[in-house]
């Protein structure tokens, strides 16, 4: 694997790792709020889990499709596009979603292995993930 693949793994990972503590924060209040719903008593119905994959899903979905990158994406300032450089279909992102659920951390370690350091979800749905440097603009 090339020098570049390997830093964008690791911006991958630390992207991942930052989208994580958001997610948790967003689905502690989630909680909270079915827990005040069920007066104080844990929640034991499928319906909750019924609405935690939908939440996920947005917040993923919704920022690769508008812009490309999660609040973590921006941080490691990498962005996810289609194999041509244009923005990702709604399609792909849910593909890539989907992936990313089913074989969590497989579709990462496939990255080490492949020639472009293409993630396996990357490979499924048409899409990669780029270095992105937002540019400076005078204020």
């Amino acid at each position: 694997m090339h020098k570049t693949h390997i830093n964008l793994t690791f911006r991958r990972i630390g992207a991942f790792i930052y989208d994580s503590l958001l997610i948790i924060a967003l689905l502690f209040l989630i909680t909270a709020l079915a827990v005040t719903l069920n007066k104080g008593e844990a929640i034991q119905s499928h319906l909750y889990l019924m609405i935690i994959f939908p939440v996920t899903l947005l917040f993923f979905c919704g920022f690769w499709i508008n812009g490309g990158q999660t609040l973590g994406m921006r941080a490691w300032q990498i962005k996810v596009v289609d194999d041509n450089v244009s923005p990702i279909s709604s399609r792909q992102a849910l593909i890539r979603y989907l992936c990313g659920v089913f074989l969590f951390g497989i579709t990462l370690i496939y990255s080490f292995f492949n020639a472009e350091g293409k993630a396996l979800a990357d490979v499924v749905a048409k899409t990669k993930v780029i270095r992105f440097k937002p540019s400076k603009t005078n204020t």
